[in-house]
């Protein structure tokens, strides 16, 4: 679980329009 969490953190970016994460 905190694998996972810290994944999504550092490929997600929050912008003003919305949270974008980059599934690469």
């Amino acid at each position: 679980m905190s694998n996972s969490m810290r994944e999504l953190r550092r490929t997600c970016t929050i912008l003003r329009t919305g949270p974008v994460c980059n599934w690469r």
